[in-house]
This record gives structure tokens, C-alpha cells and sequence, in this order.
């Protein structure tokens, strides 16, 4: 079984990830499926590290997402659906 997240426009590419303190943003194809490999690769990490995903400090922010899509999405995830404009570290 292919157990990859692609890149949100080209799947060619590694799926973009970008790190900062504490803080993780993970771009990926706006689809459930994603969601479930997103969320296995996760719980791996959690297993294999002993570190914990705090999903109800996380939010999920769908772009060109309908709506029953990007909730369903955020249920596979455990957690929030929010929208733009986003705070980070207070400020917008």
C-alpha cells in the first residue's frame, strides 16, 4: 500500500511542511482520503517518539474546500475547522 500525502498542486512534489517552534503547517490535497494518511502518519509519530498531536490546540483551514468536504475532513483529524484570516502568536 502507497502511503504518501502529495503536494496540493503538483503531485511530483514532496507535500510542503513548514516548521516553526512548536508550531507545524502541513499543506496537502483537500480530500479525505489525505486526511486518513495524514492522520496514520501521525499516530506513527506519536508511537514511535512518545510525543503527543494536541488536536484540540490545532485547527484545520480548508482552501477551495466545500463545506461538507472540509468538515468531514476536520472529523478524520479531531480537530477544529477554522478559516482565514488566522491569528499566529496574536497577531493576524
Amino acid at each position: 500500500m502507497n502511503i504518501e500525502l502529495y503536494h496540493p498542486v503538483d503531485a511530483s512534489l514532496p507535500c510542503p511542511v513548514l516548521q516553526y517552534a512548536d508550531d507545524t503547517l502541513i499543506l496537502t490535497r483537500g480530500d479525505i482520503a489525505s486526511m486518513h494518511v495524514l492522520k496514520n502518519i501521525l499516530e506513527d509519530f506519536s508511537l514511535a517518539t512518545g510525543l503527543t498531536i494536541n488536536y484540540h490546540k490545532s485547527t484545520f483551514v480548508p482552501i477551495n474546500v466545500d463545506d461538507a468536504t472540509a468538515s468531514a475532513m476536520a472529523n478524520v483529524l479531531g480537530c477544529a475547522l477554522s478559516t482565514f484570516p488566522q491569528t499566529y502568536l496574536g497577531s493576524p
